[in-house]
């Protein structure tokens, strides 16, 4: 039971840190990238949860297969989210463990909901970094409106990781 509060707690931390940090997020100029997504890729998902609460519409996983391949810095990897096979892949979060739990049972899962491309950034997320594409639901907002949340999820703008990097410094 401990352990499990104490990753809990972890977890939470580590999205608010995420959070926070998209405030001082830096616009990347890849025209190639933006394009792709915007005319190759479609512009919806599926409404998932998770066991634990947390809340994603499922995106096309050449939102991140496809669109990494397009990135021109190195140092970059892919994001976690194929380690298992009942991880998310690609993804837009809708709610939190903790919001999702509040909510039993969450409802509309298996609804389709849509979204526009915004813009591609980098952001800093305590010990990492992430390439994000931006993307806007009114859709979301309305749903997240409709449970009688902020219209997004901690106040932030929708996105999709495409490209995490590792700012931790290895030890010898």
């Amino acid at each position: 039971m401990k352990l499990k509060i104490s990753l809990l707690c972890f977890l939470a931390i580590g999205r608010t840190f995420f959070s926070v940090a998209a405030d001082n997020a830096t616009k990347i100029d890849n025209p190639k990238l933006l394009l792709h997504a915007e005319k190759t890729l479609p512009h919806y998902g599926v409404l998932q949860a998770k066991g634990n609460g947390f809340t994603y519409l499922k995106v096309d996983d050449g939102y991140i297969h496809s669109l990494f391949e397009l990135l021109t810095e190195k140092g970059w990897t892919k994001p976690p989210y194929f380690r298992r096979a009942d991880a998310p892949g690609a993804h837009v979060s809708v709610l939190y463990e903790k919001e999702g739990e509040s909510l039993s049972p969450i409802p509309h899962i298996g609804k389709i909901f849509h979204f526009k491309i915004k813009e591609i950034v980098q952001v800093r997320a305590r010990y990492d970094q992430y390439i994000v594409l931006r993307v806007e639901s009114p859709e979301l907002e309305a749903y997240r409106t409709s449970l009688g949340l902020s219209p997004k999820l901690q106040n932030h703008d929708y996105h999709i990781s495409i490209a995490k990097k590792s700012l931790k410094k290895k030890t010898p």
